[in-house]
Formats: C-alpha cells, sequence, structure tokens
C-alpha cells in the first residue's frame, strides 16, 4: 500500500514555459502489513530538487510531530472479569464522603493503583498457566492429572479471554466470535486506528502545511473556539408555535412524576456502548430537524411560502428532510426568498447548526426569467445550477430517459478503454526494440504491409475499396489460418458451424443459461456484438429459485431481449442454442408452458420494435455465451463489461472474430 507523503505533490516535472509545463507524481514509497507494523508513523518527504527532472524523496520512519499526552482514566472492560473488583470499588465507595462526582474522582485513583499492581502480574500469570499446562500434558492421565488439566485450561482461557476483551475495546469491532480467542487480530486492529487517528500534519491559511506540535495544538484550540461560541438565542416560543399539543394531562404527569430506579435501568441498559440513543432509537438529529419543519410549516399555514405539488391534486410539498440534507421548496420570487432565508436565520439561533450555503444549490423550474433568477442569487447567497447535481458518481434523479442520464459513464468508460489502447500503441512507438514490439515485427507488421499492398493492387485494378477494419479483420484471419497449420485435423467428418457475422448496421445477440440442480440457480451469459465482430457489451448474472434448466434458458433469452431492446438499433438478431425457446419466442399465440411467464414478457418486449428478430444456432456457434454462463455458475462471479469480456473468455472472442479472408 502506499505510505503517503508530505511536502509538494508531484515528483517529477519537464518544460520551463506554462504551456509545455508537466508534473506528475511518478514516484512513491510503498509498503506491506509488516513494515507498517514496525515503522507506523513512517513516511516520504518531497524534497526540493533543481538539477534533475524527479525529486528526491527523503523515507522519515519517524513521526515529525509527537504529542506527549498525560494518560486519561478509561474503565476497562476486562476489568469486570476479576474478582478483586467489586471489593476494591465497594471498599472505595464505603470509605469516601462528599457527593457522587467527588467519590468518583477518588474511585479512578484507587482503581489505577489497583489496575497497575493487576497488569504487572498478568503476563506472569499467563506464562505460569501455560508452563503449568505444558506439564500436567506430558504426564500420565489419571482422574486427579485430568482434574488438574481441565482446571488450568479455564485458567488461561479467563486469561486470554481478558487480554481479547483489552483489545476489543481499543479495536471497537463489534463482530467478535465467542471463543475465537483472536486477541493478536484486536491489536493489530488497534494498533492501526492509533495510527490512522494520529493527527502528524495540518493544513493552515493559504495551502501551508504545518507538522510542529505547537502550532497544530494553537491551530486546533482556535478552530474549536471559534465553531463552540455561542451567538445570542432566538426567540424559541415563536419556534413552538408551530408544534401541536399532542401531550394529554395524565402523560404530562408522568413525565413531570421524579425518576424511578426502573426507569433508570432500562434506559441505561437501552444504550449501545459506544452509542448515546435513547431507548425509542431517535438520535439527538431528529428533534433538531422537527425544529426546522415546524418553521416551515408555520410559514405555509400563514400563507408567506406556497410549496411545490407533484401532481394537480397532490398536497403541498415545502421541504424533504434526508440524513445530512434537506430539500427546501418555495415560488421564484423575492418575498419567498426573503421568507425562506428568514426561516434559517431563526433555525441558526434557536438550534445553534449554522447552514453551509457554499455547499448550498439552487435550481430554477424551465420557465423561470433570468431577472428573478438574479434577484433570487442575490437575495439567498447560494450557487446556482441548471442541471441536477450527482452523488457518488450517479444522477439524484434518473427520470424516463434513463440513457442520457447514464450516457456520462458510459462515455468516461469508453474513454478509459481508449487512453489504455492508445498508451499501448504509444509503447510500441516509444519502444521499438522492446521484446513486444519485436514479435510485432515478426508476426504482424510484415503481414499488415502485406495485406495493404494487396489492397492497393484490388484499388487499382479493381476498382474496389476496403475499409481499414476489413483489412484488419484480414490480417487476423490470415495469422489465425497461419497459427493452424500443422495441428492434428480429428477423424470426424462432422464440421462445427462457427459464429457467423450480422449483416451491416446490425447487432446479434447470443445468449446461453447454465443450471444448477442443487440449488436451483442459474446463470445467464449475453454478449453483443456488431457486423464487424466487435464486442458492444457483455454481461453474466446469477438468478435464484430457478425451476429447471428449461427456465434458465427463458430467464436468460429474456434478459438478453431487455438489453436488445435498451439498445434501440434499427436490426436486433437474438440468437440461442436451445430450438424450443426460440421456437416459443418467434410464435405469436399465447404460450401456456411452465415457462410462459417468461414467453409472455419476451413477446411484450417484442412488441416494441418490430425489427427485434430471433434465430436458432447450434451450440458450436453459442460456444462464447455458453463459456460466460459455466463460468459464472462456477466461479460465483457477476460481470458487466462494455467493449470487452472476461479474461476467461477472451480467447473464443478472438476466435469468433476470425473470419474467412476474401
Amino acid at each position: 500500500m502506499d505510505i503517503g507523503y508530505s511536502k509538494a505533490q508531484f515528483t517529477w516535472k519537464r518544460g520551463n514555459l506554462p504551456e509545455t509545463n508537466i508534473k506528475k507524481r511518478l514516484n512513491r514509497g510503498v509498503a506491506n502489513d509488516k513494515w507498517i507494523t514496525l515503522f507506523p508513523n513512517g513516511s516520504i518527504q518531497h524534497l526540493p530538487f533543481s538539477t534533475s527532472d524527479h525529486c528526491p524523496l527523503l523515507l522519515n520512519i519517524k513521526s515529525a510531530c509527537e504529542h506527549i499526552r498525560s494518560p486519561r482514566f478509561r474503565f476497562e472492560a476486562w476489568w469486570t472479569m476479576e474478582e478483586s473488583i467489586e471489593q476494591v470499588i465497594g471498599e472505595s465507595w464505603e470509605s469516601s464522603s462528599g457527593t457522587i462526582v467527588e467519590k468518583l474522582e477518588r474511585l479512578q485513583s484507587r482503581l489505577k493503583k489497583w489496575a497497575c499492581f493487576n497488569r504487572s502480574n498478568k503476563e506472569g500469570v499467563k506464562r505460569r498457566l501455560t508452563k503449568e499446562l505444558e506439564t500436567l500434558l506430558e504426564e500420565e492421565r489419571d482422574d486427579e492429572t485430568l482434574a488438574r488439566i481441565i482446571d488450568t485450561e479455564i485458567h488461561l482461557n479467563m486469561e486470554i479471554d481478558k487480554d481479547e476483551m483489552y483489545w476489543e475495546q481499543r479495536a471497537r469491532a463489534n463482530w467478535l466470535q465467542l471463543a475465537d480467542k483472536n486477541y493478536a487480530f484486536f491489536h493489530k486492529y488497534a494498533s492501526a486506528r492509533k495510527w490512522a487517528n494520529t493527527i502528524s500534519k495540518l493544513l493552515l491559511d493559504y495551502e501551508r502545511e504545518t507538522t510542529e506540535a505547537i502550532e497544530i495544538d494553537e491551530t486546533a484550540t482556535l478552530f474549536f473556539q471559534e465553531l463552540f461560541t455561542s451567538n445570542e438565542v432566538g426567540d424559541v416560543r415563536h419556534l413552538l408555535t408551530g408544534i401541536k399539543e399532542r401531550i394529554s394531562c395524565m402523560v404530562n404527569e408522568g413525565l413531570l412524576s421524579p425518576f424511578r430506579e426502573k426507569e433508570v435501568r432500562v434506559t441505561l441498559n437501552g444504550m449501545g456502548p459506544t452509542k448515546a440513543l435513547g431507548p425509542d432509537g431517535f438520535p439527538v438529529l431528529f428533534f433538531q430537524s422537527e425544529g426546522l419543519s415546524s418553521l416551515m410549516r408555520i410559514a405555509k399555514e400563514e400563507g408567506l411560502l406556497k410549496g411545490a405539488k407533484a401532481s394537480r391534486g397532490g398536497p403541498e410539498i415545502t421541504h424533504l428532510l434526508f440524513a445530512d440534507d434537506c430539500v427546501l421548496f418555495g415560488e421564484a420570487t423575492a418575498t419567498s426568498a426573503m421568507v425562506l432565508k428568514d426561516i434559517l436565520k431563526e433555525y441558526e439561533s434557536c438550534s445553534g447548526q449554522c447552514v453551509n450555503f457554499n455547499k448550498s444549490m439552487i435550481f430554477y423550474s424551465s420557465n423561470t426569467i433570468k431577472k428573478i433568477k438574479k434577484e433570487v442569487l442575490s437575495l439567498l447567497g447560494v450557487k446556482s445550477s441548471s442541471n441536477l447535481e450527482k452523488y457518488l458518481g450517479l444522477p439524484n434523479v434518473v427520470g424516463k430517459r434513463k440513457k442520457e442520464s447514464f450516457q456520462n459513464l458510459l462515455d468516461r468508460v469508453l474513454a478509459r478503454i481508449d487512453a489504455l489502447l492508445a498508451k499501448q500503441g504509444w509503447r510500441l512507438v516509444v519502444n521499438p526494440d522492446s521484446l513486444v514490439a519485436q514479435v510485432f515485427k515478426a508476426k504482424i507488421f510484415c503481414s499488415t504491409l502485406w495485406a495493404i499492398w494487396g489492397d492497393k493492387n484490388v484499388r487499382i485494378h479493381d476498382k474496389t475499396n476496403r475499409s481499414s477494419q476489413k483489412i484488419a479483420r484480414y490480417v487476423n484471419s490470415y495469422l489465425n489460418e497461419l497459427d493452424g497449420v500443422g495441428k492434428n485435423i480429428g477423424k470426424s467428418s462432422k464440421v462445427d458451424i462457427k459464429w457467423k457475422h450480422p449483416p451491416e448496421q446490425t447487432v446479434k445477440i447470443n445468449f446461453d443459461g447454465a443450471f444448477n440442480e442443487r440449488n436451483h440457480h442459474s446463470t445467464s451469459g449475453i454478449v453483443a456484438k456488431n457486423s464487424e465482430c466487435l464486442i458492444l457489451l457483455s454481461t453474466t448474472e446469477i438468478h435464484k429459485g430457478v425451476a429447471s434448466a428449461f427456465a434458465a434458458e427463458a430467464i436468460a433469452c429474456r434478459r438478453a431481449t431487455q438489453i436488445g431492446l435498451n439498445m434501440q438499433r434499427s436490426e436486433i438478431i437474438i440468437e440461442g442454442d436451445l430450438k424450443s425457446i426460440i421456437k416459443k419466442c418467434m410464435a405469436s399465440e399465447l404460450n401456456k408452458s411452465k415457462i410462459g411467464a417468461y414467453i409472455y414478457d419476451i413477446h411484450k418486449m417484442k412488441s416494441k420494435n418490430r425489427k427485434l428478430r430471433f434465430a436458432y444456432t447450434p451450440r458450436s456457434a453459442n460456444v462464447l455465451a455458453y463459456i460466460l454462463a459455466t463460468e459464472t455458475l462456477r466461479k460465483r462471479e457477476v460481470t458487466y463489461m462494455i467493449g470487452s469480456v472476461p479474461s476467461y473468455a477472451k480467447q473464443q472472442a478472438r476466435n469468433e472474430s476470425v473470419r474467412e479472408p476474401d
């Protein structure tokens, strides 16, 4: 893994002019888990450089900022497994006087001394028990020896459980399995958390970085002082007028009654070890959000704010609240903008939560004029956007035009693939003496030159032109023909039918299904190619609760039909190797077999595109889809690839791309 860096971001530069200057981070430091465990504070520092294109790297195994903190008191979970803990707490509590806080402070000092003494004897006890158990296991077995072995094992397991609980509390790993005795894992997990949570540097104003301990402390102190400095509290009574009374007199008397021991016990037991939720399960954020809802409700009831409607007869929506975001609706007028601004100000003063206008965004309907847009923007002081933002790379709102919503992702993937192919071609040009380039020269360049020369003669004498793709396919088929020379020819006279290229402007989608009778799982393998044998997409899926292999083929056919319908091409051919399925898909009458529901879905999709047709092909011409389905059933891995197939099917894809030479 990359161990990170400090100082400058880039390690290599080229070009002294702004238009030719290039900077990259070419050099970096990597380490495995063992090295990081030995040197948790190790880091790479990028030093200044002037005589070379590459900057020197300094590996520092010590932290530039080591804070010396006084140890805080923490009640350890493993203390509850000690026999003397109750006696120590009882004696300290009974011998102390004063308030509860004063008693707890004295108990802390008493427990620190007690824990220090126990910790020093802890490792010695475990070593003694381990050695004693080894001795007992070597002795002759009788009733007394077996009893001592059992007793020693119980005590040793108790000590191991204490270590496990100690590191579990620091690791905060809640998925601990009972009797796992894996405290070494929790030790490593806790060390990794400590290393990840250590603040070794801070980014100050003006993009300046510091690693000095004093400067880090001062900056952090100043930041939190400004953050938690309270302003004047607003008028909370106006906020509360929007919340209707829902508590009866009887319930109110119960709320005002003194706390009982049972209520306190239930409340404490309802809290998680690292959480602060009550028995009702609502966090504080829920009640803070209710304040904003109240203000929006008041403005709507007073006629100051008008919400949006999803339909003519639907209710008006003024706000929507999510985990940490909210969406407010209103008319695009100066009056509504001022009302929203006043609501947010009152909410800030009452709840202490401030709105981050730098991250806020405003959207307008299509019929809003520019003058009103500018006026509302100047009042609210937020950014404007004409298109909906994206969250985690995906659009927030997806309408009926799904192809346009996700086209950006497809374009980025295809651009990435083109960049990788161009990079590989650039390596051949830059490194002509490499082994790959030499193999290409010996195997491909000569054949390519010969094909280009032949195409030139055809253009001159026959007056016909061939595209570069056809020349490339001819070279590929010629090389495959040469590779097949000398191979043994089978005795069988049966000729396998190979996959055939579809006509121009046509896409062929091959499908196949695989079925597992033991768990009733099936898989679908689907691949789509054009007339030039270029793979448009390939996908594999896993289905549960499938009745038979017949149903598995029908499910794969339905998925292939759905993909063909979404492609929106002029001509689509759906090809499979099960003749009965293809016949049912081509038939027009209602199918009443066990797979009738799947066939009905296929007919319904086929009616939306009259140029979508089905064709039967033998298994020998459907090998690629068969490999995708069977390998997915074996590997239990689903895929969806644009312009390619998984690695285990690439050889078959290359074989099917071969066309008989002209």
